[in-house]
Order: C-alpha cells, then structure tokens, then sequence
C-alpha cells in the first residue's frame, strides 16, 4: 500500500525536523567521556600571593617512561588565585592518573591585520620550572583532587 500525496507531503516536511531531534537525543546520550575523569581545583600562589590570570594545565603523562599522552585539562585562576580544571573536550576535571603540570601567565595573539605577527598580551611572570621545564607532578585518584594548591616561589 502506497501512502497518499498529502501523508507523503506531511512525512517530507517532518523528517527533517525527526532527524534533527534523533541526531539530538543521540549526542546527548553520549555525553559521558570514554576515559575516567576526576574533579581538580585548588590555589596557586606565587612568592606567597594569589597568583591572578595564571593558565593551570595538566597534561595526562603516559604509564611507562614517562612520555605525554592523553588529553590534557586547563583552567585560569581568577583574583584569589583559585582554579578549576577542564578537559579540552568540555569535562570537568582531569583525566585520573600521572600528570606533567604547568603554570603560566603568558598570553599572545596574532597582531590585527598581520596574522603573521603576535603581539604579547601579558608577560610571564612564573619562572620556567613551573612551565617550559617543569618539574611539577600530580597524580589524580578516581576520587579527583579538590584541593591542588601550588605554592610557586618567585626565584628563578
């Protein structure tokens, strides 16, 4: 049995709309990462004071020798110098196991009308250990760290 022209015109105009709320429902069941997740947040104060505008990022480290892998989390730390991490993905936390940790004030975006030029947002002010070479690590348990704090000295 073949449906009449007026069903067949109804089905076309709303079969657009079904797939949009399929296509919804569908990305809203897959919200749960595929990797475990912990929630981090905490301080970082540096040569004893809040440390403002600081990026905090955790780069998950692999289990043998060493080498970054996994996705990373970040957050910024606001006037009291406290922070929250996310993953790049948009979950809250950090992946659990090893971390390399880093922390900077450094920002730079490309320069208005030359995309091959930066200009420097906010200079850094942590010493490099605690970002190019740093020496910071953190293991995050399934029960997430609620209390990370960093207390940076300001000596090179």
């Amino acid at each position: 049995m073949t449906p009449s022209p007026m069903l067949r015109h109804a089905l076309a105009r709303t079969a657009p709309v079904v797939v949009a709320l399929l296509a919804v429902g569908l990305s809203a069941g897959c919200s749960k990462p595929d990797f475990a997740v912990a929630p981090v947040a905490g301080t970082v104060t540096l040569g004893g004071e809040p440390l403002a505008g600081a990026l905090v990022t955790f780069q998950p480290r692999a289990s043998e020798g060493g080498i970054l892998a996994g996705r990373p989390s970040v957050g910024e730390t606001g006037p009291d110098g406290r922070y929250q991490l996310e993953t790049y993905d948009g979950y809250e936390g950090a992946v659990v196991g090893t971390h390399r940790v880093s922390i900077s004030t450094f920002r730079k975006k490309a320069a208005e009308g030359d995309s091959s030029s930066v200009v420097v947002i906010a200079e850094e002010r942590v010493p490099a250990r605690y970002n190019r070479q740093s020496e910071l690590s953190v293991e995050v348990p399934s029960s997430g760290l609620g209390d990370c704090n960093f207390e940076l000295s300001s000596n090179k």
